[in-house]
């Protein structure tokens, strides 16, 4: 059972943490690591799972149209009319598997932000080392 509401409502929640999650932590609190990789692919990783829900989104939405256009149009050519089941269906499955992709993504994106986090945390607990002050030449 294909229902587009429930693909338009996972697709925005997944935009709206991604959007959050984007502002808040790289552009107001900027919370990123030492090691370049990890925030490149934290951010990356979110990008995307943003963009494929916006995907998910426009896929439902060619569903309803598709669907509409079906149901009210009495005079489509039989050929017609089977080519636009045929996308239909495409369109379902890959609106499916661009929801399951996202938050794929964003998962695998919030576990490595957590990783800095803690990375972060360890580098504050760590204890400091004092100058040794007869090291240092005049």
């Amino acid at each position: 059972m294909y229902n587009t509401t429930v693909i338009y409502f996972m697709s925005m929640v997944l935009l709206a943490f991604g959007g959050t999650f984007i502002i808040r932590n790289f552009l107001v609190d900027y919370k990123l690591s030492d090691n370049g990789f990890k925030n490149v692919a934290v951010l990356l990783l979110m990008v995307f799972a943003v963009v494929i829900a916006l995907a998910a989104s426009g896929d439902a939405w060619s569903v309803e149209v598709l669907m509409d256009e079906l149901q009210y149009s009495r005079n489509i050519n039989v050929e017609i009319r089977q080519l636009m089941e045929r996308n239909i269906e495409n369109y379902r499955r890959e609106s499916i598997m661009c929801i399951i992709l996202g938050y794929t993504m964003f998962i695998a994106s919030y576990f490595i932000y957590k990783n800095i986090k803690q990375e972060l945390l360890r580098n504050l607990n760590r204890p400091k080392e004092n100058w040794d002050w007869s090291k240092i030449r005049r």
